[in-house]
């Protein structure tokens, strides 16, 4: 038997999948959730193979070593911790990712850092634009600088269920959708789209629809129905919760609303069971004092590529 293998992902890995990414899910949030094919938020978790694309499983000898995806677009998603190899098996690994089918060309990789850039030198590719992260973690074990827990954080600051303004939180449902789409089509604009693509209005609603009925968004709203700040989950897994789009209109910032939003997220999702994880750009010092403020912090270095 060859010491290492990487091969199509089955029905019956499943078992052994789940055990392998349940504890490095925080780093492969995204990843999870495609496995955890939840169809509403409020589904439970019923672990089956990818609906689409190609997704591989990478062995040593009889143990799962890493997990590969490829979505019919090219984007791909990745679970490899590298850091127990030696160099030599690194190029076996390379090597075998170099070889998996991919179907499309490569449009994408979204991971950690580390894993990204090795998967990039195995693909031989040069990307067009690269973004690069800090991955933050809310787990209730972690640490902060300051020396408490994340726990300690939410007991000693907990939050309250009205804005002081007279702004509310809601939970956000199909007949919210066009309050929601300035900012939604405005974080995609400034946060996710690289600079030479442009939102397309008419995706970005149907994007915005199956989030509203897959994921959880949450808005702070105004009394006209219009909201001011957003926030809420791209990414479902087991345990962990990935959050995303959290946006603040210009004329509402510094008034503490992405805060306030934030809290009141995390706690309903806490109260699901999720242990919420985000990425945030590594330059971005206002929004590292905002996560960390709400008790994040920093478990690791995160990368998107786009070719």
């Amino acid at each position: 038997m060859k010491p290492f293998d990487l091969a199509p992902v089955t029905e019956s890995d499943l078992n052994d999948v789940r055990e392998f990414l349940i504890p490095h899910e925080r780093f492969c949030t995204a990843l999870t959730s495609l496995f955890a094919g939840r169809p509403e938020a409020e589904s439970p978790a019923r672990f089956s193979l990818p609906a689409s694309g190609r997704c591989g499983i990478l062995r040593h000898r009889t143990e799962i070593i890493g997990v590969l995806y490829i979505s019919p677009s090219g984007l791909v998603y990745h679970c490899l911790p590298l850091s127990t190899f030696s160099p030599d098996e690194r190029e076996q690994i390379a090597a075998l990712c170099a070889a998996f089918p991919k179907g499309s060309a490569v449009s994408s990789i979204v991971g950690c850092f580390e894993a990204s850039r090795f998967l990039e030198r195995c693909f031989k590719l040069c990307p067009k634009e690269a973004r690069f992260y800090k991955l933050m973690c809310a787990d209730t074990q972690a640490e902060n600088e300051g020396g408490r827990t994340e726990r300690d954080v939410h007991r000693s600051e907990p939050s309250p269920r009205s804005f002081p303004n007279g702004l509310s939180v809601r939970r956000c449902r199909s007949e919210h959708a066009p309050f929601l789409f300035p900012l939604v089509k405005a974080y995609y604009e400034e946060e996710v789209l690289p600079s030479w693509m442009s939102v397309d209005d008419e995706t970005l609603k149907l994007l915005t629809a199956g989030r509203l009925r897959t994921q959880f968004m949450f808005g702070l709203e105004l009394p006209d129905g219009s909201f001011a700040a957003t926030a809420g989950t791209n990414n479902l897994g087991i345990h962990c919760a990935q959050l995303g789009g959290v946006y603040t209109l210009p004329s509402f910032r510094r008034r503490g609303c992405a805060s306030f939003l934030l809290r009141r997220v995390c706690e309903e999702l806490r109260s699901r069971g999720y242990s919420p994880v985000l990425f945030v750009r590594s330059e971005n010092k206002a929004a590292l004092a905002l996560y960390e403020g709400c008790g994040f912090c920093v478990c690791g270095k995160y990368a998107i590529s786009y070719y």
